[in-house]
C-alpha cells in the first residue's frame, strides 16, 4: 500500500470530524453557560484544521493532472500545510504569552505545540525539497498528527477540560494557594463573652 492511498480517507475523516464538531457546537444545552472565548478558539480551530487536512489531502489528486513532477504534486501541499499550521502554532503561542488563553495542563499543551512546532518543521523542509525531499509518506504522518492535535482539543471543547484535570478546569502557571479552613474566631469570641457573663471578671 502506497501512502497516496491513505490520502481519501484521511480526507473523509477530516469531513467527519469537521461535522462532529459542528453538532458539538450546535447541540450545545440551552441551559449551559455560554461559549467561553477559550472554547470558541477551540471550535474554530477545529473547523480550520479539518478544512486544511481535507483540502491538502485533495490537492495532490488535482496537480498531478495538471503537472506529474513530484516537486509540485507533493512538495506544494507539503509546503502549504506546514506554513498554516506553524502560523497556527505561533499564534496560539503569542495568545498564552498575552494572557489571553487559557492554558490546560501546561506540560499536555506544551507537548503538543512542541510537537507540532517540529512536525510541521519537517513537512516543511520535505516541501522545499532539504529534507526526505517531496515525499508522500512525510504528508500523510504530518496529516495524521493534524488528527491527533484536532481529537485532543475536541476532548477539551467536549469536557471542558476537565478529563485533563478533574480537580479544576483551569490550570495556571502558579499553583493555587492553598486555602486552609478559616477558624471559627466568631464562635470563640462569643462563648468568652458568654463566660464572662457567667463568671464576672475578678471573681474569685
Amino acid at each position: 500500500m502506497q501512502p497516496e492511498d491513505a490520502l481519501p480517507t484521511i480526507a473523509e475523516i477530516a469531513i467527519t470530524l469537521a461535522g462532529f464538531s459542528s453538532l458539538v457546537a450546535v447541540w450545545r444545552p440551552l441551559s449551559a453557560a455560554p461559549w467561553s472565548k477559550q472554547e470558541l478558539l477551540r471550535i474554530h480551530g477545529l473547523l480550520i484544521s479539518s478544512a486544511v487536512v481535507l483540502l491538502c489531502a485533495l490537492l495532490p489528486f488535482g496537480l498531478s493532472g495538471v503537472q506529474s513532477s513530484n516537486g509540485v504534486t507533493w512538495g506544494f501541499p507539503l509546503v502549504i500545510y506546514s506554513i498554516i499550521n506553524l502560523g497556527y502554532v505561533a499564534l496560539t503561542l503569542r495568545r498564552i504569552f498575552s494572557r489571553e488563553l487559557e492554558v490546560t495542563s501546561p506540560r499536555l499543551v506544551w507537548s503538543v505545540l512542541i510537537t507540532s512546532g517540529a512536525v510541521n518543521s519537517i513537512l516543511l523542509l520535505s516541501g522545499l525539497g532539504i529534507l526526505l525531499p517531496h515525499s508522500a509518506g512525510v504528508l500523510v504522518l504530518g496529516l495524521v498528527w493534524g488528527f491527533v492535535t484536532a481529537v485532543v482539543s475536541l476532548l477539551a471543547t467536549i469536557t471542558h477540560g476537565r478529563w485533563v484535570h478533574p480537580m479544576h478546569n483551569t490550570f495556571h502557571f502558579r499553583r493555587p494557594r492553598k486555602t486552609t479552613t478559616p477558624y471559627p474566631t466568631s464562635n470563640a469570641i462569643s462563648c468568652a463573652r458568654t463566660f464572662e457573663a457567667v463568671i464576672p471578671t475578678g471573681a474569685a
